[in-house]
Formats: C-alpha cells, sequence, structure tokens
C-alpha cells in the first residue's frame, strides 16, 4: 500500500533558524482577537467565492540532503519502560491491543498543561455560563454543516481559548503561513487517519514509519509483533471517522519542535479476528458483519525533514479506546 498523500509544494526556505519561545508575546489582547476573527470571516468568505487547492500534509522548504545509502533501516527496537504490558490471553484481541497502547505521555502532559491553563484563566467558568443562554442556537450552530460555519467557529474556539492554544496556532502559521486549523482537522478525518488506522491494523510497519515519530513508531511496532506472536490477523476495513475534534494545541512541552496539536475521532470499523488453524485463517472473534466503535487520540507535529528538506505532518502519541458495539 502506497503510503499516505504527502504531495510536496516548493515554498522559499526560512531566513533564520525556528526560536519558538522568542516569538510568544507577553499578551494576547481583546482587540487582536477581534482583529483577527474579523481577517478570518473575510477570508473564509473569499475562499467559499474562490475555493483553494487540495491541502498539502507535505512542503519542501529546502533542497533536499542526500540520501543515506541504507533509507529502509528500522528504528532501534523499543525498550523503553512498559512498552509492552503483559496482558490475559482470555481478553479479547481488542482489550490486549488496549492494554498495550495504554501509555500515551505526550498526550497526557498536553492536556494536562492545556486542563492547568484552562483552570487558571477561568475561561471554563464563562464557557458554561455563555452555554446555559441560548442551547437551542448553539445546537444548530454545532450541528451546520456549512463550510463557513465550520471555519468561523474554529476561529471563535481560538478567540475564547487560553493564550496557549493561541499561541501554538500562531506558531503553526509562522512555520507555514496557509496553515489553517478547521482545514487541516478535516483533510487528517478524511485522509490521514484513515490510513493511519489502515496501515496499523495491517502492521504495515514500514510505511508507518513514513509518518510517525520514533517513540510512537516503536511502540506500535511492538504492538504489532505481539499480534504476530499471537497469530492474530485485525481486519482492517475502516468504515467512517466521526466527532474529529481538536482537544489541545500546546508548545512542544520538551521544547524540540513546534507546537502539539492533539486531535480525537470515533471510528467505525469491522470486528472480526482471523487466526490460523491447520493452515487455513478462521474467524475466532466477532464476524464479518460486526461494526465496533473505537475511540483514538492522536498527537501531532509538524517537523521538518532534512533528509527531503521539507516540513511533514507527524504522528507523534497514540492511544487506543474501545467504545462498544456500533448501533
Amino acid at each position: 500500500m502506497p503510503p499516505p498523500p504527502f504531495t510536496n509544494v516548493i515554498l522559499k526556505p526560512p531566513s533564520q533558524a525556528f526560536d519558538y519561545k522568542s516569538h510568544i508575546p507577553s499578551s494576547y489582547t481583546l482587540r487582536q482577537s477581534l482583529l483577527t476573527f474579523s481577517d478570518s470571516v473575510t477570508e473564509t468568505w473569499n475562499e467559499l467565492i474562490n475555493p483553494p487547492p487540495p491541502l498539502s500534509l507535505s512542503k519542501n522548504i529546502a533542497l533536499p540532503k542526500k540520501k543515506s545509502e541504507d533509507p529502509t533501516q528500522d528504528f532501534e527496537t523499543y525498550e523503553g519502560p512498559s512498552s509492552i504490558m503483559i496482558v490475559d490471553e482470555d481478553e479479547s484481541a481488542w482489550n490486549r491491543m488496549q492494554s498495550r497502547l495504554k501509555e500515551a505521555p505526550i498526550i497526557a502532559s498536553v492536556l494536562e498543561a492545556a486542563g492547568k491553563i484552562s483552570n487558571a484563566s477561568g475561561v471554563k467558568k464563562v464557557r458554561n455560563t455563555v452555554g446555559d443562554i441560548g442551547e437551542d442556537a448553539r445546537e444548530a450552530w454545532e450541528t451546520s454543516q456549512n463550510p463557513w460555519v465550520y471555519r468561523i467557529s474554529s476561529v471563535w474556539d481560538t478567540i475564547m481559548a487560553e493564550d496557549e492554544f493561541a499561541i501554538g496556532i500562531r506558531e503553526l502559521r509562522r512555520l507555514d503561513p496557509s496553515f489553517d486549523l478547521e482545514t487541516w482537522r478535516s483533510s487528517v478525518e478524511t485522509s490521514l487517519a484513515p490510513s493511519l488506522l489502515i496501515d496499523y491494523m495491517r502492521g504495515d510497519l514500514k510505511v508507518l514509519k513514513t509518518y510517525t515519530g520514533e517513540a510512537v513508531y516503536n511502540k506500535l511496532a511492538a504492538e504489532v509483533r505481539e499480534r504476530k506472536k499471537e497469530g492474530i490477523i485485525f481486519d482492517d476495513n475502516v468504515l467512517g471517522i466521526e466527532h474529529c475534534d481538536v482537544h489541545a494545541c500546546q508548545l512542544d512541552p520538551n521544547d524540540k519542535g513546534s507546537p502539539i496539536i492533539v486531535l480525537g475521532f470515533q471510528a467505525q470499523q469491522i470486528n472480526c479476528i482471523r487466526k490460523k488453524v491447520s493452515s487455513k485463517l478462521e474467524i475466532i472473534e466477532g464476524a464479518e458483519d460486526d461494526i465496533k466503535l473505537n475511540y483514538y487520540m492522536v498527537a501531532w507535529q509538524r517537523i521538518f525533514d532534512e533528509e527531503d528538506g521539507c516540513l511533514k505532518w507527524k504522528v507523534v502519541d497514540l492511544q487506543y479506546q474501545q467504545i462498544g458495539d456500533y448501533i
């Protein structure tokens, strides 16, 4: 299976290295927020009249370096603590996979930081008060399929959110002036998220390696190897992705790169687990028409690939949680 759509668009190389801390403003005023909101409404209207080209998830900003002689060399075997938990063999395959992917330190760190900032700023209390007024109108707004409504809703959420979120978005736009959060979220929902799940369920480590960070790749690879040891095969069909929402956007807590976006989504997947018995694949769990609803939390970060001289979105952490049968 070919890698996910990482098409390249040539840009001018940056004039200097990215220094995130030096560009963090000391304050984020209401005036600045309203100006941003006004500009985004105008931009959205123009885009409705003249739709933009499809989003590129990878952009060239410098000349690529000479490729290494062994570009297919794997990462080192993952040896981190609690990388693979000992699970009960009597549990379902989905339960065992959930236990093995339970630890997600980057996601936990980003969400914890976002929660602390939200509580300290009082944003949650204000939102609850506003939410009590005009609940019907808010529901109509959120369920609208109009792309203009989606775009303005995203901008409004940024205005009302804590400074850290706005700073993260601003850093991503400085890295790539054409970046738009809602356009990116929509592209992940329709393109990269399904590809990620298909590649993972198939255990296609070669493809996964092209768009995952080293730590999360090693974690996923270890889980895939456990599945192979058990001799089980998951159905790789993804019937749909829904409720794809951005939960946080924070500066990298380890100061190793650009801001990290944590995004969650529900996936409809076939619950059909097969195992080779007497040289024949037999269904040992679920059925071909058994649909399962799962929830994934994924952390994304845009990194500069020196080999290719381009900016790429990469998965840097992933967590899986079962929801139940799809009704």
